[in-house]
């Protein structure tokens, strides 16, 4: 079974090159993903989708606070708590 960490890593991997881009070789779970510019709406719905394929999961965005799903921690940690 998938961990915390698995799920973390998995988001630093799929956005390597733009966390790269942004000087950022470890994100901090308050790095907010939009306002830095490393992903936009759509990016952080191909985020969602990337995860749930990936882990063989659903996460019900509709049930988290859209500030939370876009920091780092939290986006790890509402994936986190689907598996």
């Amino acid at each position: 079974m998938a961990t915390r960490s698995d799920v973390a890593e998995f988001v630093k991997i799929h956005l390597a090159v733009r966390l790269k881009r942004a000087g950022i070789a470890q994100p901090a779970d308050d790095l907010s993903l939009t306002n830095t510019g490393i992903i936009d709406s759509f990016g952080l719905l191909e985020l969602v989708s990337a995860a749930e394929a990936r882990f063989g999961i659903e996460v019900n965005v509709d049930a988290i606070d859209i500030d939370e799903l876009t920091t780092f921690g939290g986006f790890v940690d509402a994936v986190s708590k689907a598996l």
